[in-house]
């Protein structure tokens, strides 16, 4: 006959079995989802603090002008006679181009909407370049007041702009050409299908949600990664077209996407503002509007283009 051992009973009041089941499993819990709690918060400080914002880069575009501050000064004076007389010169071709392009095509026959795409081609070429020139000079006058470059002229910094604005020009008409020249060309593609296969557009809304969301993913992401290369061209000029839109990309693969973006959307509700801005001061201050926006939309791409170029110096100056 085998006898096992009575194990002796211990009395449990109610209250010291609910402390053990459900008290102290709730503390252990609480005081483990306030260490992540911590731990993320301190994850996101730590990436906040690592980030470039616009604000960092106003304050370095102010130290950069104070170390450079004549020659500044004197590539905006330079920028405004030549942005100025470009634009009085260009509204005079362009209308005169408008009239020729109408008489020429009821002479010759040629259609005129095809003498309007080549002069409008034509045009936007030229503005490219001019603009490229400009946005060369005073991008090159902050980036040698930022390095505090000791040998530095208005001369050879207008020369240098005027030696790279091609290059320049074709990264910004390439950069343009690869962001919107897909979306361009499914829309297009998307509408003579439309019209040549006579299928109702009810059918076709689901596909078009589709490829709006593919679009606008296709053109967010092209922003992001590749709106350096102008600036790479510029100040890194031994590298090939494919070679600065790759290092575009590799400047802003660890970091920075987020300052882009924001910059984005500063510089779209910049712009926004500057024509509601416009149509308010014109009652009170009696000058043209187109003459008022004009002057903010090159005021908000100065200040844009300003502070890209001292992104652009943070990113190659990090380590990763």
């Amino acid at each position: 006959m085998i006898l096992t051992q009575l194990q002796p009973y211990k009395y449990q009041s109610p209250k010291r079995i609910v402390r053990r089941s459900i008290v102290k499993p709730a503390l252990r819990g609480m005081k483990l989802l306030s260490r992540k709690v911590r731990r993320t918060r301190s994850q996101i400080k730590s990436y906040a603090r690592r980030q470039y914002f616009p604000t960092d880069a106003i304050v370095d575009i102010r130290k950069a002008t104070a170390h450079n501050e004549d020659i500044f000064i004197g590539t905006l004076l330079v920028a405004a006679i030549i942005g100025f007389s470009y634009a009085v010169i260009a509204m005079d071709l362009g209308l005169q181009f408008l009239v020729a392009s109408t008489e020429l095509s009821a002479v010759s026959g040629v259609s005129a909407l095809f003498l309007y795409i080549v002069g409008g081609a034509v045009f936007s070429v030229v503005s490219f370049w001019i603009a490229s020139l400009l946005a060369n000079m005073t991008g090159i006058a902050l980036m040698e007041g930022a390095n505090r470059k000791y040998y530095r002229s208005l001369i050879s910094t207008v020369r240098r702009s005027l030696h790279y604005a091609s290059k320049v020009t074709g990264i910004w008409v390439t950069f343009l050409a690869l962001l919107f020249g897909p979306v361009a060309a499914a829309a297009i593609g998307g509408y003579i299908y439309l019209q040549s296969s006579g299928v109702s557009i009810e059918s076709v809304i689901p596909w078009a949600v589709g490829g709006t969301v593919i679009a606008v993913a296709w053109v967010i992401g092209i922003a992001l990664n590749y709106s350096l290369a102008p600036y790479v061209s510029l100040f890194e000029p031994t590298l090939s077209i494919r070679q600065a839109f790759r290092r575009s990309h590799n400047l802003v693969r660890f970091r920075g996407r987020l300052f882009i973006l924001g910059g984005y959307v500063l510089l779209g509700l910049a712009l926004t503002a500057a024509q509601y801005l416009s149509i308010l001061m014109r009652p009170v201050t009696f000058i043209n509007g187109d003459l008022l926006v004009g002057l903010s939309v090159v005021a908000i791409l100065l200040i844009s283009n300003s502070m890209m170029v001292m992104f652009y110096r943070k990113r190659r100056m990090a380590r990763r």
